[in-house]
């Protein structure tokens, strides 16, 4: 079941907007003006004021900012300082800000933190609870036509606005599965056709029979640096049938699945390029860019920056959701949003309402849309109305967008909970190891069990149950109804 932002604003089923600012505007009514109706109010009361926002952003996304930024002061009057924070680094930053002491420079006003760090950042009191701004300002409807908002409530409270739809995705070079010799050799291998790989068994195989390092061709460029590599894991495990946790939160990792899980993407890294190890997002696109790889993982932002950088390359792919499992003699697909960024509001701005104006000035469908379609920067498409745009559909191209729109809306959510920074950072340790044959799989998982034990323990298993509940029941209904 997905609780939608009309669901969210109800209280006892009834509406809470009797102070609301915009009690007239239905979403339906006029959509395109939504952003001018929040500029009035901020220059309203805001625009002759000398005011400035700070604003603190990844690098990489300068280029969707810049026109949310600039239209939000032509409109407003009110300047918005942009920040470059390291790409992983958002959180951390505003966190270190929020210890700071007023009067020690700036505070960060709004930020841009991954969407996976909101529960750690809500825990340590670095955002502030956007709920009662919401029921103020936020226009009924306004979440109507988004296709993935579940990151931006912790514990039913909101915290964020959804600001890049992260799905997670497989990249594959359509003309490598059309090779004649590579189609006889597949099926005398494997007694199977050989066509985009629909579970991880096929993709495995896939890669075994691309991988030819002698001749400068590669199975793959997929992530093994212990940052990112995580990802393939958590997806491999619940393509076994399971979720990571059980209803007491007590980790289902350390058994005979998720064994298998591992020593299978052990065994998929040797057929892998030489620099997974060390490429960082960007030279991951890079190195997939010199097509000499079959398959990739990624994100619209890949896509971006493969039709950007050599869009004959780019033309020569195909797309889809992450293998998925059999169960019953039957694929279950798999899709996973793994990433996105959030407009938050710092717990220590002084000018928190203005703050959200602009948080939620940035999230109305005109002024995503301008920020979505800047192909210099990595937000993907998050609505309906940005995969009907014709700039964005120019930047991505149809067919990638038909399949990211499809992963999108099926996409099983990120692991939101208390400490989510430590249980994968315990699990990414352990992960590494396996992958650099410094323990066995069964030894990491063993190892990760007992330390998240210990942190739900310290962190507390109580809430940590409720929410997980919440998580699970999010949970795509067609993929839950197979996990145990």
């Amino acid at each position: 079941m997905k609780l939608t932002r009309r669901k969210f604003l109800m209280d006892g089923g009834k509406m809470v907007l009797a102070a609301s600012s915009f009690p007239h505007l239905a979403f339906s009514q006029s959509p395109d003006e939504l952003h001018l109706k929040i500029a009035k109010k901020v220059r309203d009361v805001w625009g002759n004021k000398n005011k400035k926002l700070t604003l603190l952003y990844p690098k990489g996304s300068l280029a969707n900012l810049k026109p949310v930024a600039s239209s939000f002061t032509k409109l407003t009057g009110v300047l918005v300082e942009l920040r470059e924070a390291a790409l992983d680094n958002v959180a951390s930053e505003l966190l270190v800000d929020g210890l700071l002491k007023p009067g020690n420079g700036d505070p960060i006003d709004i930020a841009l933190p991954a969407t996976m760090s909101l529960p750690d950042l809500v825990e340590a009191g670095a955002v502030k609870d956007l709920t009662p701004f919401a029921r103020e300002h936020e226009p009924i409807g306004l979440w109507e036509s988004s296709l993935y908002d579940l990151g931006d409530r912790y514990k039913g409270n909101l915290y964020g606005y959804q600001s890049d739809g992260d799905t997670y995705m497989m990249f594959y070079n359509k003309e490598w599965l059309e090779d004649s010799k590579a189609k006889s050799n597949y099926f005398d291998l494997y007694g199977e056709e050989l066509g985009a790989p629909k579970t991880w068994k096929q993709l495995d195989r896939q890669m075994k029979l691309f991988h030819d390092p002698k001749n400068n061709r590669f199975g793959g460029s997929i992530f093994r640096t212990k940052i990112y590599s995580a990802w393939e894991f958590w997806l491999r495990f619940h393509a076994k049938g399971l979720f990571p946790v059980d209803d007491n939160f007590v980790p289902q990792f350390n058994n005979e699945a998720g064994v298998e899980a591992l020593a299978e993407m052990v065994e998929a890294t040797k057929h892998l390029s030489e620099s997974v190890f060390e490429d960082g997002l960007f030279e991951n696109f890079d190195s997939y860019l010199q097509g000499n790889k079959f398959c990739n993982f990624g994100w619209g932002g890949t896509q971006k920056a493969m039709v950007r950088s050599n869009p004959s390359y780019a033309k020569k792919l195909g797309y889809s959701s992450l293998p998925g499992g059999e169960f019953d003699g039957k694929v279950f697909p798999m899709s996973y949003f793994n990433w996105g960024w959030n407009y938050v509001v710092s717990s220590r701005s002084t000018m928190s309402e203005l703050a959200y104006l602009f948080c939620l000035f940035a999230s109305t469908p005109v002024v995503s849309t301008t920020s979505v379609r800047e192909k210099d920067g990595f937000f993907d498409p998050f609505r309906s109305e940005h995969y009907n745009d014709k700039v964005i559909q120019e930047i991505y191209t149809k067919d990638f967008l038909y399949a990211h729109k499809k992963s999108l809306i099926t996409s099983m959510p990120d692991f939101y909970v208390k400490g989510h920074g430590r249980y994968f950072s315990t699990l990414r340790d352990a992960l590494q190891a396996a992958l650099k044959s410094q323990v066995s799989p069964k030894l990491a998982l063993k190892k990760v069990s007992q330390k998240w034990e210990r942190i739900t323990d310290e962190l507390g298993r109580k809430e940590q149950v409720k929410q997980w509940s919440f998580i699970k029941s999010s949970y795509p209904s067609g993929l839950a109804r197979v996990l145990k």
